[in-house]
């Protein structure tokens, strides 16, 4: 497998790191080191560019599938693809680097998980089981994403230390992978922290269990799902913001909030290079930037991910629904409300008129979908206008919620796992904080739409909902991005990494 040989050196601030190229013993002499090391596992979740290629995770679940798309996908290769299955290939830039991306913290994970017991200069016993819980906790974290994007992949346990060493490894079975991702989080759950007791942005034994429950609930294994769901709710550790928007709060106010069951730790103030300049050593998200349109002066940005028309409507209840205002800006929204400059700059309500000023006409597309904007991620003009870099958005973003662990729960017991939690319960949490009528918590196609509302935009599900459900193939919207069964499931294995490894050894996915 191919990965970057890099280590990262960092303070306890889960974003401040100094990169450190290479591997070497001195790596392993200290408690810092291992903290550091243990750090740098984390520093993969922020990549959104390797190499001048993108590795949001929105291209791959939300565009890839039916609730976003691409609106300037003739000059964006990226988002083309996304949204024409019939272009994607094994020889794709952007899935060789998630690849790489998600086994380069694979491998950092397992020089944390090998090295830490070696070393008995610790202070404290319980400090070396920390790090290493956190370091399975993680890996099991990337082998979930793995399954979701390419189905079964090689299990790599043993740390690599240099390109020699890269194992010749066909793909595992799903059996195994899943034993492997179960077996890394059972194993972290006593040696972590609980939320309360942990330093915000690392993980915690809610979320280890919150990932038991996600396993389970790929492996169709209802009983599990609804049990490790249940450790969760049942711990009050977490609970739902009352405003639901306030899980984007823009002044960081309510970053690893109540709700946070894990997000990604981003700032600004780190670098004034662009993020794709910076690559992976950027500490802000370009998210913000990549979402939303182009404002003459300081506010530039791109409308390359944007909201499809059919997301818009599958929310029934427009009026009471607050999840509706708090995932879109669209013709009707009050700028004035958010951003008091941006509404000087822009009007709004004009968005889809495509004649604004002559600076912007090429930029407003009337003719592509609809005027709608992803919110969850939105910066004003005012904190844009402050920012050390404008492409590295400040903003947190969530993987993680409360709400999944409720709807988690809820698919679940309507599935027919056991529980001593009606799954009723924890709809009526999702449904009463949304402000919409109550859902019958045994209708699974109820459920999935709930799933969809609440999640929208975000990221991390909705393929991969798509696919488990068994649902990709009728989905109308995917059938017009040319979907085709058994293949478009998955992300083709690059076909760089099975040369690397052997092209007999390495299976690829059926179809490509």
């Amino acid at each position: 497998m191919a990965v970057f040989m890099v280590t990262m050196s960092c303070d306890d601030d889960l974003l401040d790191k100094t990169p450190v190229t290479g591997l070497s013993s001195d790596s392993y002499n200290s408690e810092a080191n291992f903290d550091a090391a243990t750090m740098a596992i984390y520093d993969v979740l922020q990549w959104q560019n390797i190499g001048g290629q993108h590795v949001f995770p929105l291209l791959f679940q939300d565009i890839r599938a039916d609730n976003m798309h691409s609106q300037f996908a003739n000059f964006w290769a990226a988002g083309t693809v996304m949204d024409d299955f019939t272009l994607m290939n094994a020889s794709n830039f952007n899935v060789q680097l998630l690849w790489q991306k998600w086994y380069t913290g694979v491998n950092r994970a397992n020089i944390v998980i090998k090295r830490a017991p070696e070393f008995d200069g610790f202070t404290s016993g319980n400090m070396q089981k920390q790090l290493v819980a956190e370091a399975k906790t993680l890996r099991a974290f990337f082998y979930l994403e793995m399954h979701k994007m390419w189905n079964t992949v090689p299990l790599v346990l043993d740390p690599i230390e240099s390109a020699n060493d890269l194992p010749p490894l066909g793909r595992a079975t799903r059996e195994e992978l899943f034993a492997q991702i179960d077996k890394d989080l059972t194993e972290a759950i006593p040696d972590l922290p609980t939320r309360s007791q942990s330093v915000l942005g690392r993980v915690t034994s809610g979320l280890a269990q919150t990932l038991l429950a996600k396993s389970k609930l790929y492996q169709r294994d209802w009983d599990g799902a609804a049990r490790y769901s249940e450790l969760v709710i049942n711990s009050g550790e977490y609970a739902l913001e009352p405003v639901f928007y306030d899980n984007w709060l823009e002044d960081e106010s309510n970053e690893n909030g109540i709700e946070s069951v894990f997000e990604i730790q981003y700032g600004d103030g780190f670098t004034p290079q662009y993020f794709e300049a910076a690559g992976t050593s950027a500490q802000g998200s370009g998210s913000w930037q990549m979402m939303f349109t182009w404002v003459s002066g300081n506010y530039t940005s791109f409308s390359n991910m944007l909201p499809n028309a059919d997301l818009k409507s599958a929310f029934y209840d427009k009026v009471n629904d607050q999840r509706f205002d708090a995932t879109f800006l669209t013709v009707g929204s009050d700028i004035n409300e958010i951003s008091p400059l941006l509404a000087t700059n822009w009007g709004l309500n004009d968005c889809c008129g495509g004649i604004l000023d002559a600076d912007r006409m090429s930029w407003l597309r009337p003719d592509i979908e609809d005027c709608n904007y992803a919110k969850k991620y939105f910066l004003s003009w005012e904190l844009v206008d402050q920012l050390l870099e404008k492409s590295n958005s400040p903003k947190n973003e969530k993987i993680i919620r409360y709400a999944e662990v409720l709807l988690m729960h809820a698919e679940a017991r309507a599935m027919g796992g056991a529980g001593s939690i009606d799954g009723q319960v924890s709809m009526d949490l999702i449904t009463d904080r949304a402000g919409i009528d109550p859902i019958d918590a045994t209708d699974m196609e109820a459920i999935k739409l709930q799933r969809r509302l609440e999640l929208a935009t975000e990221g991390w599900n909705r393929m991969s909902d798509l696919v488990r459900w068994g649902d990709a193939a009728t989905n109308a919207k995917l059938l017009s991005k040319n979907f085709t069964a058994n293949r478009d499931e998955y992300l083709p294995i690059p076909n760089a990494e099975r040369e690397a490894v052997g092209f007999d050894i390495l299976d690829q996915n059926p179809g490509y």
